[in-house]
């Protein structure tokens, strides 16, 4: 047998990486997320705003178009859901809490104006659930509206006879139609009806009704000349922690700057 012909050195294969190299790529990969993680962190939170603003301004060009259909008066906005369905019924019936889920957005009196978009009843950072049926249910409803802006007259009754109740698009001049706030975002644990009042005699506490923090510390807010914007609170108060478990009494504090803005954009004295 003649013998085989020499074929040459054998080519080195593909060169694998190291478990050292491997390590230092997947820890520069981890370096690279968590730098960038804040900016889509914000990203997200920047996004969420606008899309409240604009839920916002929808519901508050709902309002407008209601007044404007009824010669100038605007929808009423009781508290309690005293007569849901019914002529004493609220702008928008139905309970909210973290045991219930019964808001009826649609059958309120501002629901002929809205039917066609109940998302924009909600924020869409508001994450949080209630059990119906056994089964998790995202609740339907983030926003409630200013107390003092009523064709009823209920904040009257509720001891505050000597501030301002705007019961007609006329009637708002002090504060302006600019600086008047009409729908507001409400604290996830304090949100059951659909009426938010600012106790304008004791600016130091909140009371039984909360507006929501859901914006890194801010709030959404809709006006009556028809913008909408996103409000940073200032105090540590304003800003409580959601429990997931319904109840009022909001603490403030002395000098407290955010309720003082709450009130200022809520009504005036008379």
């Amino acid at each position: 047998m003649s013998p085989r012909p020499d074929s040459g050195p054998v080519a080195p294969g593909p060169r694998a990486f190291t478990l050292i190299e491997l390590l230092v790529v997947v820890a520069i990969i981890a370096i690279l997320a968590a730098m960038l993680l804040p900016s889509l962190s914000k990203a997200k939170v920047a996004s969420q705003a606008t899309e409240c603003m604009s839920n916002n301004r929808q519901l508050g060009m709902a309002w407008l178009l209601y007044a404007t259909d009824n010669n100038g008066n605007v929808v009423r906005n009781v508290p309690f859901n005293p007569d849901p369905l019914g002529p004493n019924g609220s702008w928008c019936d139905g309970w909210l809490e973290f045991g219930a889920n019964l808001a009826l957005l649609t059958k309120g009196k501002l629901g002929a104006y809205t039917a066609r978009n109940v998302g924009i009843y909600k924020c869409p950072a508001d994450i949080y659930t209630v059990p119906e049926g056994g089964v998790a249910h995202p609740r339907v409803r983030s926003n409630s509206m200013n107390a003092f802006i009523d064709s009823s007259g209920s904040s009257i009754g509720f001891g505050y006879p000597q501030y301002f109740c705007y019961r007609k698009l006329s009637d708002i001049i002090d504060p302006a139609p600019s600086d008047l706030f009409v729908m507001v975002d409400e604290h996830p644990d304090s949100i059951n009806d659909a009426w938010l009042v600012v106790d304008p005699t004791t600016p130091t506490q909140w009371g039984n009704d909360l507006p929501a923090s859901y914006h890194n510390g801010a709030c959404g807010f809709n006006f009556s000349d028809g913008h909408s914007e996103i409000h940073h609170w200032v105090e540590p108060t304003t800003s409580a922690r959601v429990t997931q478990v319904s109840h009022g009494g909001y603490p403030g504090s002395p000098n407290d700057h955010d309720i003082q803005w709450a009130v200022l954009h809520s009504t005036a004295h008379k």
